[in-house]
């Protein structure tokens, strides 16, 4: 399975910042993707995150830093990844001990991954680089509500020195585009505090639903 192009970004608390990927050559399905239409990437208004392309908010939380900016490219090819939402706990380009926490959200286009249709199987590559950054899998796969939307879940854990890292990575499948949440946290109250940050528009209010 082709490895996913978004894992320096979902594991870039663990990196220095200026560790970034090298993008992919281009290959015959994200030329075809560069005549689409990217996704509008949201904007941070008052520590809130608002995506109406996809149709959810995210509250970023009191004093967190935000770097989208450092993790997104120049190319406005829509096949390439996407990070929507980038912020941690504290500054990820200072070295510091314990364990740094984070959000990440990236959408990346359906079309680069032929044969995929469901959340899950996204979140299954998506498993393949975080076991390999010596994460184990808490949980396979499982159906996850946020409101009235329906999204696949997978938990990780970690022990990092003496820090246990927690793991959950979120995804949907939306306007032809896999979405993915990914949460870090130290401690199963932070995590769920994480988490309750995302909110869906109703169904109604949105255009497409996730799939």
């Amino acid at each position: 399975m082709r490895v996913l192009p978004v894992g320096s970004l979902l594991f870039l608390w663990l990196l220095p910042l200026a560790a970034q990927q090298t993008p992919d050559a281009p290959s015959a399905s994200s030329k075809s993707g560069a005549h689409r239409k990217a996704p509008d990437p949201g904007s941070v208004t008052n520590g809130l995150y608002r995506n109406s392309w996809f149709g959810f908010t995210y509250k970023i939380p009191l004093g967190w830093v935000e770097r989208t900016e450092q993790m997104q490219d120049d190319s406005t090819d829509p096949a390439k990844s996407l990070a929507l939402l980038a912020v941690f706990s504290r500054p990820p380009e200072f070295s510091q001990e314990g364990l740094n926490s984070g959000v990440v959200i990236v959408a990346e286009s359906a079309a680069s991954y032929p044969g995929m249709k469901q959340a899950a199987d996204y979140l299954d590559a998506i498993t393949q680089l975080t076991t390999a950054k010596g994460f184990e899998v808490v949980s396979d796969a499982y159906e996850f509500s946020v409101g009235a939307t329906k999204l696949a879940r997978v938990d990780y854990e970690k022990q990092k020195g003496a820090t246990n890292a927690l793991q959950t990575t979120l995804a949907l499948h939306a306007k032809s585009y896999f979405v993915s949440f990914t949460f870090i946290a130290g401690s199963e109250e932070e995590m769920d505090g994480l988490i309750a940050g995302l909110q869906f528009a109703s169904a109604g209010a949105r255009s497409s639903h996730p799939k």
